[in-house]
């Protein structure tokens, strides 16, 4: 078995004879429960949890998301890992040729357990707050932001994207107003209060 201290470092067998390991970095660590999770591939997810030493778990993911339109190169997406009541999910913005272009958004909960994503519409009195390849979650109303929403800051034109995941719509806001998110709340790193 391989040293997997390094939380960030898994190994995988390099051959089918399984006699040369190389190392690949793991990347986009979603904490949740203890656990840390992230994408082995497009169709696996990894678990990776101390209890006391540190163990790897790789599952098989049935469910893909969807890719609507259909995409010729395949699936074609920006996502985000949240922690949401207690569960990893993942929200996509799929797009066609164009990153900066959507063509449609889901979000996803991550069933480790039954090996499926789970698609969400609704997330209550939530926003989810999307920065890089992580984000947060917290209470809309409590913090004047629209429920059901995604608020992202887009790597290409740093315009504000707020995505209703219920509507499943997309509003640009190239200079965001007070209108559009609380002024407090317009960069692109968010702290979350430590209760929601």
């Amino acid at each position: 078995m391989p040293d997997t201290r390094d939380r960030g470092v898994r190994s995988q067998k390099y051959d089918a004879e399984g006699m040369v390991w190389k190392k690949i970095v793991i990347r986009h660590l979603t904490p949740c429960q203890g656990k840390l999770y992230f994408r082995a591939s497009m169709v696996k997810h990894g678990i990776l949890e101390f209890n006391p030493h540190p163990t790897i778990r790789i599952v098989p993911m049935h469910s893909l998301p969807r890719v609507v339109p259909p995409n010729p190169w395949g699936f074609v997406a920006h996502g985000c890992r949240f922690e949401m009541d207690g569960e990893p999910h993942q929200f996509f913005v799929f797009y066609y040729e164009d990153p900066a272009v959507a063509t449609s958004i889901a979000l996803y909960r991550i069933d480790v357990d039954r090996e499926q994503w789970c698609e969400v519409d609704d997330i209550g009195d939530r926003a989810l707050l999307w920065s890089g390849y992580r984000g947060g979650c917290c209470s809309a109303s409590k913090f004047g932001m629209e429920l059901n929403c995604v608020y992202m800051i887009h790597d290409y034109d740093s315009s504000l994207h707020i995505f209703n995941i219920t509507e499943r719509t997309e509003r640009v806001c190239f200079h965001p107003s007070k209108d559009d998110i609380p002024e407090l709340s317009a960069e692109a790193f968010w702290l979350l209060p430590s209760t929601n």
